[in-house]
């Protein structure tokens, strides 16, 4: 084989390979995009039909506005736990010392520095 279509397929194959992991993590976002809307859209339905039950653990008089407000924490709970826990481990951690860069990433904030600690 010649060195130039060596090269070219190589570079081809990359490619393909940088394709097809971008479709492949665009489906899996929009996968777990639909989780976390039947998700919250369960839970708001459920606890719609059943936050009386759960809430007369807490107080012997619930009131129709607090089977709401569960209502719609419970849809934010379950919406955010699917979407919002996979957009959170993407995003970078800063750990808030005076040192700490936005580009440092997560593992860089994974512990105090040794520059940072006072002792």
């Amino acid at each position: 084989m010649d060195s130039s279509l060596t090269f070219y397929l190589v570079l081809g194959a990359l490619l393909l390979g940088f394709i097809v992991l971008g479709m492949l993590k665009g489906m899996i976002k929009m996968l777990l995009f639909g989780a976390a809307v039947l998700s919250s859209v369960a839970a708001y339905f459920w606890l719609s039909k059943y936050g009386f039950t759960y809430l007369s653990f807490i107080t012997s008089d619930p009131r129709e506005w607090m089977v709401t407000v569960l209502s719609v924490g419970g849809a934010a709970a379950g919406f955010f736990c699917f979407f919002g826990g996979c957009s959170l481990s993407l995003c970078t951690v800063s750990s808030g010392s005076a040192t700490s860069s936005p580009g440092d990433g997560a593992w860089a904030s994974a512990g105090p520095r040794e520059s940072s600690r006072r002792y």
